[in-house]
């Protein structure tokens, strides 16, 4: 799932949402984000840190369009809260298919609990 997007230029997101007050680092955005340009194609990585709340994600891109390539996903079941780590064998690839592209923007919907690695031609 990494392998192949590992090359390119890191960038920095901008992340605009809900968050709360954690318990060591202070307010946390609910969804977490980085972002790697590789020639054409933008390689996103998505985290849905909620544990009961699905979110909308909208990648802009300045001045740019894009459209899907492919999006494998990582999502577990759902469980009772603190039994994810002691169960790291229900995490597995899977399927994204909750992404679109409207208007050469791309909109997702992130499962609670979810990671999302999507990349992106540019067009």
């Amino acid at each position: 799932m990494f392998a192949e997007r590992r090359s390119g230029v890191s960038l920095r997101c901008a992340v605009e949402g809900p968050a709360y007050e954690g318990a060591t680092n202070g307010c946390v955005h609910t969804i977490d984000s980085s972002a790697i340009l590789d020639g054409d194609r933008l390689h996103v990585f998505l985290t849905n840190r909620s544990v009961n709340e699905s979110a909308e994600v909208e990648i802009k891109l300045a001045g740019g369009r894009c459209a899907p390539v492919k999006a494998p996903s990582c999502s577990p079941a759902r469980m009772p809260s603190g039994q994810y780590l002691r169960r790291r064998s229900i995490v597995k690839a899977q399927p994204f298919k909750e992404i679109r592209v409207a208007d050469g923007q791309a909109v997702c919907q992130l499962p609670p609990l979810s990671f999302a690695a999507i990349t992106l031609k540019l067009t």
